[in-house]
């Protein structure tokens, strides 16, 4: 079994590189109750744009384990989570519940919940717990 995460999606990595104070408690507190972060490697992707943010955001993250690979399964799964949201434009937020469906126990923090738990409705099995961080830096859609 995986260990349980705290997830990060674009917005939530953005916000933790800003100094956001919500996703910072969240990192916080995860930290010490032993709960490691993780950051799909597509939120990675999404959210840095090569510009002077990035070292911001490259600091926010504690370790290279951090940043979590996306498998066949994960991609799979994420592909079926996207087709039954009938949303073209949800890829990247379908691969970050996919990958929360890797690590059960795990929550995954947002700045847009609503979305996420949308596509978390469509595994209502699988109890994916989502924290929304409102007000927080929203990911950019390129």
């Amino acid at each position: 079994m995986a260990a349980k995460r705290l997830i990060l999606d674009g917005g939530a990595l953005a916000a933790l590189g800003a100094g956001d104070p919500r996703a910072c408690h969240w990192a916080y507190v995860a930290t010490l109750r032993g709960i490691l972060l993780g950051i799909p490697a597509p939120v990675l992707a999404e959210t840095l744009d090569g510009g002077a943010g990035d070292a911001a955001i490259g600091a926010a993250i504690p370790s290279h384990d951090a940043v979590l690979p996306t498998t066949r399964e994960i991609a799979e799964e994420a592909g079926a989570l996207r087709a039954r949201s009938k949303r073209d434009d949800a890829t990247v937020d379908a691969l970050v519940i996919a990958t929360a469906l890797q690590h059960p126990g795990s929550l995954v923090l947002t700045t847009d919940p609503k979305e996420l738990r949308l596509l978390a409705a469509l595994r209502p099995e699988a109890a994916i717990a989502i924290a929304g961080i409102e007000g927080g830096r929203k990911k950019q859609r390129r």
